[in-house]
Parts: structure tokens; sequence; C-alpha cells
């Protein structure tokens, strides 16, 4: 049986930071992808809330370091490979008030699926149904009405997000609100 949660939770005060590859080596240590772009400041993290299929418990870290952009974590009392191996796709994750403060403009991406877009008019457009990274800037995927659209997340079209009233607004540009431009 996999550690894997069959559906993603949200949890109100808490963010997914990584996600259980399977375990390293034979004495417990946990190998974690890390879901930020800053995996070194999570180094000295005390502990984690980690998400199985049937749990949300509460482990401390004995010890965690980075190699090869993956974090190598012992929890207290993980002490096996076979119990290691229990989390496999589980989720670490922290309360909020831990998290690396953001930068003006920045937001977590959690965050803003389930958000409101409505255009610079008020029209309402649809709900954020997932966030794309493309490489060069993210993609908003908005449903609304039994079809899609993609918001580019760029200055001159997304104009302002306001994660805690779930709210983006955006300036469309032609032919992005088209019907034959949806899924």
């Amino acid at each position: 049986m996999s550690g894997a949660p069959r559906h993603i939770r949200n949890y109100p005060d808490l963010t997914w930071l990584g996600t259980v590859l399977g375990a390293h080596g034979m004495n417990g240590e946990i190998k974690v992808r890390p879901e930020t772009d800053d995996p070194e400041y999570y180094l000295e993290t005390p502990a984690f809330f980690v998400e199985t299929a049937t749990s949300l418990n509460h482990l401390d870290v004995e010890e965690i370091h980075l190699q090869k952009g993956q974090w190598l974590v012992a929890f207290a009392g993980v002490t096996s490979r076979v119990e290691a191996e229990a989390f496999k796709n589980a989720r670490l994750l922290l309360p909020d008030e831990q998290l690396k403060p953001l930068a003006p403009g920045e937001h977590f991406q959690h965050r803003i699926q389930g958000c409101q877009v409505a255009s610079t008019t008020g029209e309402p457009l649809g709900t954020i149904s997932r966030v794309i990274e493309t490489g060069a800037n993210d993609v908003y995927e908005v449903r609304h009405e039994g079809r899609a659209f993609l918001v580019p997340v760029v200055p001159h079209i997304v104009i302002s997000v306001d994660t805690e009233a779930q709210k983006v607004v955006i300036d469309p540009i032609p032919g992005l609100l088209d019907e034959e431009s949806g899924k």
C-alpha cells in the first residue's frame, strides 16, 4: 500500500512543500521532491506534517539535506527502509507561518487555484482550475460553464491577484475569451 493521498486535500493553514519519492538507503531516510523554488530555505525545518492516504501526522526531523535537487530527510522514529517505503507518495506540509516570506507580487500556486476570475469591467469569467508552469511564465486554466481558456500570467493581462479574497482580475486580450479558443 502506498502512502499517497487518494484525493488531494487542501488545508486552510498548511502548504504542500514536498512529495516523498521513496526510501533512501537502509536506515529509514526518505527521498523527497521539493515543491518549492527555494529548497535550501527549508533545510533547518524542525518538523513536517506528513499526509498519507489515511492520516496526517506531525513528524520531527532529525536531519535534512539537499542532494541533486532532492531532500534527504531522516524523521524521528523512522529507522528502516521498510518504514520509509510506507511514506512513498506522501506529501510533506508546513504551517503557512513557517513558509518563506513571498516577495511583492508572488503568490503560492495552491492559493490561486479556486480563485474567481473577473474582467476589468467586473464581468465574471470563471474559476482558476489549475496553474500551469511553462518555464517562461505561468498560465492559469480558467473554467466556466463547461469550457476552459488559458490566461498567460503577464502584467498587461493579469491586473491583480488577491488570494485572501480569492479574486483575480484580468484584462483579456482580443481572442482570449473567444469560444473557439476554449477546450
